[in-house]
């Protein structure tokens, strides 16, 4: 069983590579805006986590989710985690080490994979031919990580932390919560009032009044899906985003439900 967050599909690119025929794949987004935290895993033997890390830390609907749930699984299952990152995942998986202890879970091993860099209010996308170099880099390293998992390797194997990743993970993250504020989400006239922005956001941030997004809470996760995948790119966070390059891994048009929960 692997529990997922994925926004513009790198997770769910790597969970593609991972999961092994007819396993169960879990998505957080959807399970969250469901209310559905409880989890029947006494027949699996591995029990996965991916997700991206957001400011050298985990992303708040992965946080909330992980504080809720309730997995039945075997005295002896195998959890594992894999963080896929555009730089560096900090100290993000002993933070989420810890999170699962809170719940009685024993983290066995850690993971990362460098995957195309998309937080575009503070970074560029890289082109479409760095985007290719990159996937084809993590298919290769998630090969590997999927044979250490088939193998029950324990341990930290990330190594993707990046300088002083303690000290990352200190003064970054705490920024996030109040950077994730959605008064700076604005909306083009180019928008056509498709409603897909309410459906990508996993925390129902979003609602369409006459035909237009509004945020309706005052803070989200901060995963952006709406300003990427948003089909007329008429959505903007801050003035940081505006005219940059979005992105979609092709993983998403694989993918069942994805960030899509309607």
């Amino acid at each position: 069983m692997i529990f997922y967050f994925t926004a513009t599909g790198n997770s769910f690119f790597a969970v593609e590579k991972l999961r092994s025929e007819n396993e169960t794949i879990v998505s957080i987004a959807k399970s969250y805006r469901d209310s559905h935290y409880t989890f029947d895993a006494k027949n699996e033997q591995n029990i996965g986590f991916v997700f991206p890390v957001y400011f050298f830390g985990i992303p708040y609907i992965v946080a909330k989710f992980i504080h809720r749930i309730e997995i039945a699984m075997p005295y002896n299952a195998y959890v594992y985690l894999v963080l896929t990152c555009g730089g560096a995942t900090g100290q993000a998986g002993r933070l989420f080490k810890h999170a699962l202890a809170a719940k009685g879970i024993t983290l066995n091993a850690q993971f990362a994979v460098k995957t195309p860099e998309n937080y575009i209010p503070f970074f560029s996308v890289p082109n479409i031919e760095k985007q290719q170099q990159i996937l084809s880099r993590a298919a290769a390293s998630l090969i590997v990580i999927q044979q250490k998992i088939v193998h029950h390797a324990n341990g930290d194997h990330n190594r993707c932390k990046g300088p002083l990743p303690a000290l990352l993970t200190k003064f970054i993250y705490p920024r996030y919560d109040k950077t994730r504020n959605t008064k700076k989400f604005r909306v083009a006239d180019a928008c056509n009032g498709c409603g897909l922005c309410v459906n990508f956001c996993p925390d129902k941030a979003i609602a369409l009044q006459g035909k237009h997004p509004v945020w309706v809470k005052p803070q989200c996760s901060l995963c952006l899906a709406c300003v990427h995948r948003c089909p007329k790119h008429a959505i903007d966070f801050g003035s940081g985003t505006r005219n940059k390059t979005r992105y979609v891994n092709a993983a998403l048009s694989r993918e069942k439900y994805a960030l899509v929960t309607r």
